[in-house]
């Protein structure tokens, strides 16, 4: 297939078919998966949009031209065989003849040819192929959010079931510089009803909403081991790159500056906006996806998740 600006077919691995949520004993958890998924499922079909309509204009217009043709031939049969005047049977034998050829798949094999043409050609239309490039651009900060929201939703829940941990983390030394249990206010005590031992996870986000790369790795690694795969994956140079990515096209419109140039591969030089084509959009969404694949792996397969831990008497 050609390479396009456009983004084309959904790749296998794109796929979450092998997100076993029923593995999870945590039912905030799944949940906290399932969200993950329907947003990141939905950022595939928005930068699937022009393809995808331009495709279905396609196989309609080739319906249509299919359904006259069968028109015609219904008209023949109707004149040979003595029913040219009834326009019901007529209409109703074309329609059938349509259906059966569009099942058997003789719209014609060159639809998808058809159309990744039509798109190179709007490839030459500044405004459409500007909008393109947006919504590629903007579908990082879509796939960062969704990622994000994970790693938020997982700490909070954890903490949220497990008072062990949470008392750990608020007297880590490792979290300290983000959250500390002397943060812990009247008024946190007051807006929970003096009832904590389940919202220690609430007033954590609260205290440091886990905004930035660092906080956020703080937290994970405390919570959730620092040598687990997962880990290892938040720290990787190529999750970096997503959140640089981010955070320059959510702050600065994807205009290039020193800092973000010094930081990063990027190949754009300062003062222009950073070009995310399908394979760079594809790149952030894998980023994605291998990270949540090893968090639930591992949350799966650790027996305590879900079991609430309740203060000790």
């Amino acid at each position: 297939m050609k390479q396009s600006n456009f983004y084309l077919k959904v790749k296998k691995e794109h796929s979450f078919e092998d997100f076993d949520l029923d593995q999870l004993k945590n039912h905030e958890i799944a949940d906290v998966f399932s969200a993950y998924i329907s947003n990141m499922e939905e950022v595939i079909s928005v930068v699937r949009s022009s393809f995808k309509l331009t495709l279905h204009g396609q196989i309609l217009e080739s319906a249509n031209r299919l359904h006259d043709r069968n028109l015609m031939l219904a008209y023949a049969d109707g004149l040979e065989h003595g029913y040219s005047e009834d326009k019901h049977r007529i209409n109703n034998e074309a329609s059938l003849k349509t259906k059966s050829a569009i099942e058997n798949e003789e719209l014609g094999d060159d639809l998808i040819e058809k159309t990744i043409s039509i798109l190179e050609q709007f490839a030459n239309d500044p405004v459409i192929s500007g909008s393109n490039l947006a919504t590629l651009r903007q579908s990082v900060v879509i796939v960062w959010s969704a990622t994000e929201s994970l790693i938020r939703d997982a700490i909070k829940v954890t903490l949220n079931s497990d008072l062990e941990k949470a008392i750990s983390f608020f007297e880590s030394p490792d979290t300290s510089p983000y959250w500390n249990k002397k943060q812990i206010s009247f008024e946190h005590l007051k807006s929970h009803d003096f009832h904590l031992y389940d919202k220690l996870g609430d007033i954590a986000l609260d205290i440091n909403p886990c905004s930035n790369l660092s906080a956020m790795l703080a937290a994970y690694s405390n919570i959730f081991g620092r040598d687990v795969n997962s880990t290892q994956k938040l720290r990787s140079s190529g999750f970096y790159q997503l959140y640089k990515l981010r955070n320059v096209i959510a702050h600065r419109n994807g205009i290039v500056d020193e800092k973000y140039k010094s930081e990063t591969s990027c190949k754009e030089d300062i003062g222009e906006r950073v070009r995310v084509l399908p394979d760079d959009f594809s790149e952030c969404f894998l980023q994605s996806k291998s990270f949540a694949e090893s968090l639930l792996l591992e949350l799966s397969n650790k027996n305590g998740l879900g079991t609430r831990t309740s203060p000790q008497p």
